[in-house]
């Protein structure tokens, strides 16, 4: 059950026949690719393939991935349950079918704020992200800015933080160590550690925790972004992690 070949008899039965159930398990394997990838990892001509990967999506077959050059195989269940959901056979053979997918790669998300309240809808945008998440500590680089704009919306984000139970892991600079007392509600679920005064002010505000990352500029015309990427948060979590580390 485990070859190529069983696999595309089990397809044949769904009228996924010939080169087009080599596409889809080429597809399958790969996670996504474009015409030249698919082409070469075949051995099917362009010519052909265009007309083969036209058929294929009217059937619901495939699909566009993010970046709308590459053509993804869509998953093994969604076809078991679109072409002919009595079909024990290939039922049975959903676990094969789905051990030979690649994940298709993620292209970073990105989402831009502008104004204080473009700013104040980041905050708790981040915080909603959060809510059914497991890991809750979120790990922020900041200053004073913050803490200097809206009275009314630091009370709002403090108790909104509380409520779903994020954490955070501050590294701040000089300027912020004033406000750790004046805000204790704020400040509450915590931890600070602060920069020398030789660093200078942070005037901006970093933070990340999973797959996100969030930067927020205060002076002038606020403005702010959040990306969503593992491997951008990752990199930044590495980062802090390690100077935290260092910090008394």
């Amino acid at each position: 059950m485990s070859s190529n070949t069983n696999l595309k008899n089990i397809l044949s039965n769904l009228e996924i026949a010939g080169e087009q159930a080599d596409v889809y398990l080429s597809l399958l394997e790969m996670g996504e690719g474009n015409y030249t990838e698919i082409a070469k990892k075949t051995g099917i001509k362009r010519t052909t393939l265009y007309l083969i990967l036209e058929k294929m999506e009217k059937k619901g077959l495939i699909k566009k991935g993010l970046d709308n050059n590459k053509i993804q195989a869509v998953e093994p269940q969604q076809l078991f349950e679109k072409m002919q959901s009595n079909n024990l056979i290939f039922h049975q053979a959903l676990p094969v079918f789905r051990s030979l997918m690649k994940e298709p790669a993620k292209i970073a998300k990105v989402k831009f704020y502008n104004g204080q309240k473009g700013i104040q809808q980041l905050f708790m945008d981040d915080l909603e992200f959060y809510r059914n998440k497991t890991e809750k500590i979120m790990r922020t680089l900041a200053g004073s800015s913050f803490y200097e704009n809206d009275a009314d919306f630091r009370d709002q984000y403090a108790i909104k933080r509380q409520e779903t139970g994020v954490e955070t892991q501050i590294i701040g600079s000089y300027d912020l160590k004033p406000f750790t007392k004046e805000y204790q509600k704020q400040f509450s679920k915590q931890k600070v550690k602060f920069l020398p005064k030789s660093v200078g002010q942070i005037t901006g505000r970093i933070s990340a925790s999973t797959n996100r990352i969030s930067l927020i500029g205060f002076l002038k015309n606020e403005s702010g972004l959040v990306i969503t990427s593992k491997e951008m948060a990752d990199t930044f979590i590495k980062f802090f992690d390690f100077t935290w580390g260092l910090m008394k």
